[in-house]
């Protein structure tokens, strides 16, 4: 859930460090902190796996969510695809600028009925 509702708001996972307890350890962790005050499934198994570095897998490390992160992209791009294969007429409009640092930003729209 803290993953869509991250995605949906545009806000940063992941902080400068992964340490559980460190106010520096991002977004992601910060709330699976939180959630583990009233959940105590989740306040165990951080407790028991959360900060170290047995070679034992916690699935709260960043490249654990990177990996669910695509996945979801994944599924929600099959998703789209399907209903525009299966959509009467569609449309695709692209435009692309410079911001202002020079760097070019492409803008993707694409519609379908």
């Amino acid at each position: 859930i803290a993953v869509i509702q991250f995605g949906q708001r545009g806000l940063a996972f992941f902080g400068d460090n992964e340490i559980l307890g460190n106010s520096h350890n991002g977004n992601f962790l910060g709330i699976m902190e939180l959630i583990a005050k009233f959940y105590p499934f989740l306040k165990e198994h951080l407790n028991n796996y959360g900060n170290k570095v047995s070679g034992k897998s916690n699935y709260i490390s960043s490249h654990i969510i990177r990996e669910l992160i695509s996945l979801m992209a994944d599924k929600v791009l099959n998703v789209i695809v399907e209903e525009i294969k299966n959509a009467k007429y569609f449309g695709l409009i692209v435009d692309s600028t410079p911001d202002v640092t020079h760097i070019d930003q492409l803008a993707i729209v694409l519609r379908y009925i």
